[in-house]
């Protein structure tokens, strides 16, 4: 199922009819999918909102950037995050490289890095952080590069 078919068919689920839950990289990689546009020529990095037990609850496009860059406002993805009318629990991150290959840069680690560290301060759980080039995909969590940050005890 495409990603723009399965973002419809989530939508139209209310939880109560078993929206189900994102459990591994490709089902979120599927429905992030359908936020990107149809012709990408340069980056964008989009967000879904999941509930306590990972459940779609919304998405969108958070910003668009040049041909080989793009911004990632911690600001703005939690500001969208904290703002939904479900609570959220937990975000899944994914951005574009329109060069076609997949591989996460050192910038895209970092940026992650971050990200993971202020959600736990913010009490929302950053789940993957996926780059996608054309049919290709990169989990930064499987990748071998995540870094997960737990409050201090």
């Amino acid at each position: 199922m495409n990603g723009r078919a399965l973002l419809r068919q989530m939508r139209a689920l209310t939880v109560s009819e078993g929206r189900p839950p994102i459990s591994t990289p490709d089902d979120a990689r599927c429905l992030v999918l359908g936020y990107f546009p149809e012709i990408v020529e340069q980056e964008h990095l989009v967000a879904v909102a999941l509930d306590v037990r990972h459940r779609f609850i919304d998405g969108a496009c958070i910003t668009s950037g040049g041909l080989t860059q793009n911004m990632l406002p911690p600001n703005v993805l939690f500001r969208w995050a904290l703002t939904r009318n479900q609570p959220c629990a937990a975000i899944v991150v994914a951005h574009n490289h329109p060069s076609g290959d997949p591989t996460p840069s050192m910038e895209d680690y970092t940026a992650t890095t971050r990200l993971v560290s202020l959600g736990v301060v913010l009490g929302i759980t950053v789940l993957d952080h996926i780059v996608i080039a054309g049919h290709r995909y990169t989990s930064l969590r499987e990748s071998g590069g995540w870094k997960d940050y737990l409050p201090c005890q």
